[in-house]
């Protein structure tokens, strides 16, 4: 204490600095090498999931036709969508289409469960099959499956499965105050974009507690098919957060954009009762999918059980 009372500051040694400097610098460095490591683990669990639904789309054989005029119909490469659902307990999820050219002849969605609603460490995957087609199909997963295609369903899956639709899970009509379809495709993107924000769609949860999805701004596909006079087509999708509950198809029809005419349709991915409305008016409802499980539906679930998998 100096002669005025007042305290003496000292400066520490620069070796203490350095010191401290040193030792909050590891702390630092630590923190960030736990954090990378964090976010590596979780990127590859995120890839390991991507590649197992990808196996799991690619190990149904799927057929268009029957009889003779059965064909094989190819899995488009990658998914449509990828989202996720953690208050249903579905931590990952996909949707993929098949059908190489025009629109989708079918939809398939994949859902991770890692647990079962009882919280038995039983983790599944849950299918939804949406048939986009009048043509008759054939989707078969395990027995009936294709050999290569049945072997790699059984190590990744218990169980097997079969689809055969004999009708649609959409039901096109035109729609109503539609614009000429645009000659470019920029143009009529922004014109399928225009129709879409038309439309709004609720769904029915538990204890009848209605819901408004969100409709999701991109497209999840746009196709065209001029052999067919398909001039343009795009789906959305109503969600809630990321999971998609409905699409809404949109397409212009006509030998060419100055012929061509807009049609709509709407298909579930729910099994929930949903609403949709054009311009605020009722155009379609669904009730509860009671028929979910009848395989010759043209929307049908199922879940299986991951082999010797617990999470």
């Amino acid at each position: 204490m100096n002669h005025h009372g007042s305290l003496r500051t000292t400066t520490p040694p620069r070796w203490v600095v350095a010191l401290l400097f040193a030792a909050l610098s590891c702390t630092v460095a630590d923190r960030n090498l736990f954090a990378q490591d964090d976010r590596s683990a979780a990127d590859k669990e995120r890839n390991d999931r991507s590649n197992e639904m990808k196996q799991i789309a690619e190990s149904l054989s799927a057929y268009r036709g029957e009889g003779d005029e059965k064909q094989p119909i190819k899995l488009r490469a990658e998914p449509l969508l990828r989202f996720s659902d953690p208050a249903r307990r579905a931590s990952d999820a996909s949707l993929w289409a098949f059908g190489e050219a025009g629109r989708p002849l079918a939809v398939v969605a994949l859902e991770l469960y890692p647990v079962t609603e009882s919280g038995a460490p039983v983790s599944s995957w849950a299918f939804e099959f949406i048939s986009l087609t009048t043509d008759p199909l054939e989707f078969e997963a395990g027995v009936g499956a294709d050999p290569d295609n049945a072997a790699k369903f059984a190590k990744l899956l218990n169980g097997d499965l079969h689809w055969a639709p004999r009708k649609p899970a959409a039901t096109f009509q035109e729609l109503p105050g539609g614009p000429t379809p645009d000659k470019k495709p920029l143009g009529r993107l922004r014109q399928l974009r225009f129709i879409a924000d038309r439309f709004a769609c609720t769904e029915q949860h538990d204890g009848n507690e209605t819901v408004v999805l969100r409709l999701m701004p991109h497209p999840i596909a746009r196709y065209a098919d001029e052999k067919n006079d398909l001039v343009d087509g795009a789906i959305f999708v109503f969600a809630t957060g990321t999971n998609p509950e409905a699409m809404l198809l949109i397409e212009a029809r006509g030998p060419s954009p100055e012929k061509a005419t807009w049609h709509y349709a709407t298909a579930r991915i729910t099994a929930a009762p949903y609403e949709v409305t054009l311009d605020k008016k009722k155009v379609w409802s669904e009730s509860y999918a009671s028929g979910q499980r009848d395989p010759s539906e043209g929307y049908y679930t199922g879940r299986r059980a991951r082999t010797n998998r617990d999470k």
